[in-house]
């Protein structure tokens, strides 16, 4: 029993390799995506400057010793050259703890921005500091005798497992309301957010009751499948179906749904599970040999001049343990906090994802209204509105900034406003420039269907 336990919690480190890659590259894809905004969302002239972060979180991120554009450029340059160095496996210890510290770091810098994948990005880096991710692929590899384990067994390669596990398991259990298992109408409705959804995603509303049909199987997949990649029988095979099922899934959600990295982040986090016959199944398709030896791959044993880092493995896993127990609960109804939950999350450590696990209510569109110091009024975000603002909401980031915006405190929404008027000011006569800026929101009730309404989220005069 002891030995098959071991078996499923070994990671081939021809899959560690592959994780190792995958990680660090949408590392990168991130940083690409969010560097064309980086006055707008992480600047002192942006919408979050360094004076409005929470104290929490101001001893959590290195982006609060300077909130010039300057300084936020060399940020986002130094975090490219970690996970550059991690993506070819160059001093790979090192660089996955810079990589995560700077990205913890940017994370924490506007919390507005983050969704819940983000979560799982963190946590993934956060386990592979514990991981020899440069055994195999890596230029640490170059030179060296190959690894005498074809595998590696650890505390940390246990938590990496579950914290998939975990987290897609509590998603699904979440999924547990009538629109999921009664009415069966969860993701047509999430596709009727027109301010989320793609072009399939449309194509499929003209498919109700293949909906209805997906909609349990989407929950109950995502609530036993990860369950089944433990069977301690057949393992192989149960774990290379459950992941084509899964990245099949993946490529219908990205499809149906704008989510930025959440299906190749969710991808990434299955690659530890890929099973020695995979990479043999490629080996031989590509007539080449095997990179490791088919027989029982040895554990990652400590050594004497390591012994530290392997308590300190044990710790971070009793560490996962005890942060499940106080946040899992919460997830389930439970209003309890608590330090080790707090403090969990800021640094990436969550086993609970909510996502959709309540089907959206509502639509979301939105309005600037810009009045001009010369009485005449502009829709910012219309086509009349300037160009690079426009180009700015249609990204990922902002648009989900926007969806939450009339959520956010006062202070922030007027912060926004003040982005706006001074992203529009710049360069402008003084007759073309703001007196007035408001913000609207359209909501339309998805269900029950209604008529929009506008609302009005902030009103900011010159001066005040």
């Amino acid at each position: 029993m002891a030995t098959k336990l071991c078996e499923l919690f070994r990671i081939d480190l021809r899959s560690l390799a592959a994780f190792r890659i995958g990680i660090a590259a949408l590392v990168l894809v991130d940083l690409a995506t969010r560097a064309p905004h980086i006055e707008a969302t992480l600047t002192d002239t942006g919408v979050m400057p360094v004076a409005f972060l929470h104290p929490g979180n101001l001893y959590l991120t290195l982006h609060a010793l300077s909130g010039s554009y300057a300084f936020e450029v060399g940020m986002f340059v130094f975090a490219a050259a970690a996970a550059s160095l991690l993506l070819v496996g160059y001093f790979s210890r090192v660089s996955a703890v810079i990589t995560w510290v700077l990205v913890v770091s940017l994370h924490n810098r506007n919390i507005f921005l983050n969704d819940g994948v983000d979560v799982l990005l963190r946590t993934l880096l956060f386990w592979g500091m514990f991981l020899p991710l440069g055994r195999k692929w890596a230029i640490d590899a170059r030179g060296k005798p190959a690894p005498s384990e074809a595998a590696v067994l650890s505390p940390a390669t246990v938590a990496l497992l579950l914290q998939f596990a975990l987290f897609y398991v509590t998603c699904g259990l979440l999924k547990s309301g009538d629109e999921w298992h009664g009415t069966k109408d969860a993701i047509e409705i999430a596709l009727r957010q027109s301010y989320w959804v793609r072009p399939f995603g449309e194509f499929l509303l003209g498919y109700p009751e293949l909906l209805r049909v997906l909609t349990p199987t989407v929950a109950w997949f995502e609530t036993l499948a990860p369950l089944l990649l433990f069977l301690p029988f057949w393992t192989p095979r149960v774990r290379m179906l459950v992941l084509v099922g899964f990245w099949g899934m993946m490529v219908g959600l990205g499809s149906s749904l704008h989510l930025n990295l959440m299906p190749w982040i969710s991808s990434a986090a299955t690659l530890p599970f890929l099973p020695a016959s995979f990479w043999q199944f490629i080996a031989k398709r590509a007539r080449s040999k095997a990179g490791a030896s088919d027989g029982s791959p040895a554990s990652d044993s400590p050594r004497p001049h390591n012994a530290w880092f392997v308590r300190a493995k044990w710790s971070v896993v009793v560490l996962l343990i005890a942060h499940f127990a106080v946040t899992v609960p919460s997830a389930f109804g439970s209003a309890e906090q608590s330090w080790l939950k707090d403090v969990g999350q800021k640094l990436g450590l969550n086993l609970v994802w909510k996502m959709y696990a309540h089907a959206p209510s509502e639509d979301y569109e939105f309005d600037v209204v810009a009045t001009l110091q010369n009485g005449s009024v502009v829709h910012v975000l219309g086509p009349d509105g300037p160009e690079h603002i426009r180009r700015a909401h249609d990204t990922y980031r902002i648009k989900y900034y926007m969806e939450r915006l009339p959520r956010f405190p006062t202070f922030v929404k007027r912060q926004y406003a003040a982005w706006l008027a001074g992203s529009w000011d710049a360069g402008q006569p003084p007759p073309r420039r703001f007196a007035r800026v408001r913000v609207f929101v359209i909501v339309t009730p998805i269900k029950p269907p209604g008529p929009p309404q506008r609302r009005l989220i902030v009103d900011v005069h010159r001066g005040d």
